[in-house]
């Protein structure tokens, strides 16, 4: 039977490197540890941007978890998929807006201020480069979702107004039909 997957070592290196990346062991040996009041609170811990992620958590009424401050890159990530898929119930009722909009104020007063700083950090101190990869990976996301958010609410707005955006939609409808194209329902 063939052997799949990683060897032992290898995992145990992830492993090892993970701790080291993300435990905060030490400044010379790993980047601050990935929570938001690090990086925009002088160092602090729970300090004033962990009360306001907290914050927008229970307006939302999400429970973070016990055991770990409101801030950290997995909760801040976890809460933009939760208003994601809000966002999609929200197509459905025609409300979509009111979420994107929750969306793009998130990303812009919580992730994209931090993240981009603690990846770079990641890839200053990854040697290997897997955990530099996924940086790569994480802050593309963010600033590609966050793009994609604000071109989505510029278009809404657009559409909104008598702009000649409402017009080229309606030619598009038109188009669509023509060509034999059904919208989907």
């Amino acid at each position: 039977m063939e052997k799949r997957g990683s060897e032992p070592s290898e995992i145990a290196a992830l492993e090892t490197e993970f701790t080291r990346l993300f435990r905060g062991l030490g400044r010379a040996k790993s980047p601050p540890p990935p929570y938001e009041s690090v990086y925009l609170d002088s160092g602090l811990l729970f300090g004033p941007s962990t009360q306001r992620v907290a914050d927008t958590y229970r307006r939302f009424r999400v429970k973070g978890q016990d055991n770990e401050p409101p801030d950290h890159i997995t909760l801040e990530m976890d809460f933009m998929r939760f208003l994601c898929d809000r966002e999609v119930a929200a197509w459905e009722t025609g409300n979509a807006q009111v979420l994107l909009e929750e969306e793009e104020a998130y990303l812009r007063e919580h992730l994209v201020s931090w993240v981009p700083f603690f990846c770079e950090n990641v890839r200053r101190f990854d040697a290997a480069g897997f955990y530099a990869g996924l940086a790569d990976l994480t802050e593309g996301w963010i600033s590609c979702d966050h793009h994609i958010v604000r071109n989505i609410l510029e278009l809404l707005e657009r559409c909104k107004s008598n702009s000649p955006l409402r017009s080229e939609v309606k030619q598009t409808e038109s188009h669509s039909h023509a060509i034999g194209i059904k919208k989907p329902h």
